[in-house]
């Protein structure tokens, strides 16, 4: 689900880089 995959992309995002997410 969306919900979902923002929750993990919001954790990962930090560690990684939210700009990798386009977000």
């Amino acid at each position: 689900t969306l919900t979902a995959g923002f929750a993990m992309i919001g954790r990962m995002g930090k560690a990684r880089g939210l700009h990798n997410y386009g977000i």
